[in-house]
């Protein structure tokens, strides 16, 4: 018959003068109740200190876009340097400079262990565990460096060269061993010329790297 549910299918009884016996419709059964999904647990993201070696580090010269955020920006700033805008990163184990021209073109300088994404031309790229210098002309400006490793044995945590207070950032990075953190040090002097230097310490293999 027509309105869903169980149908019961009976085949003709004899008739004995008694009414049929009815045959009871099985029962329906209830569904069991549904367990509620738990609540998702919080997902807790900590910092994990990670071994910071200077044989990993690449020097790159790069004019074009470049994604700083995907290694992880630690501390920045900015300044206004000849009607350029100038900025000075911290980065997950490595630093970044850049100078951007009025038209938006940026010239970028690189220490860092993991390639960088974003839409730039390479200049220039180097090693870091030995001495290297670069001098080229980007558009109009002129840009040299010098990269120089360093034993860690006497050296006196300051720059070589004498930066006001407010112009300088460092930043301690966790230690594995519990010994000396590694460190990066950018300081900076704005004048006809910017002057920038970085420094990056490795506690753990005795040795540092300067720009």
């Amino acid at each position: 018959g027509g309105g869903g549910g169980w149908g019961v299918l009976k085949t003709p009884a004899p008739s004995t003068g008694h009414p049929a016996p009815r045959i009871p419709h099985p029962a329906i059964p209830h569904p069991e109740p549904r367990t509620p999904n738990p609540a998702p647990r919080p997902c807790l993201l900590r910092y994990r200190p990670v071994k910071h070696r200077a044989d990993q580090l690449c020097f790159l010269l790069l004019r074009g876009r470049a994604d700083l955020h995907r290694l992880r920006i630690f501390d920045s700033r900015q300044i206004v340097w000849r009607g350029r805008r100038a900025a000075f990163y911290i980065l997950g184990t490595s630093h970044a400079v850049s100078v951007q021209d009025r038209s938006h073109v940026e010239v970028l300088e690189l220490l860092s262990c993991t390639p960088v994404a974003g839409a730039h031309e390479v200049l220039a790229t180097s090693r870091v565990d030995t001495p290297y210098s670069v001098s080229t002309t980007v558009d109009d400006l002129r840009y040299e460096c010098d990269v120089t490793p360093f034993a860690l044995d006497g050296w006196t945590d300051r720059f070589a060269h004498t930066f006001p207070l407010s112009d300088h950032l460092r930043f301690a990075y966790g230690s594995l061993s519990g010994g000396s953190a590694p460190l990066t040090c950018v300081g900076w002097r704005a004048n006809e010329e910017l002057c920038v230097e970085t420094v990056h310490t490795y506690p753990e293999e005795g040795r540092g790297v300067r720009s």
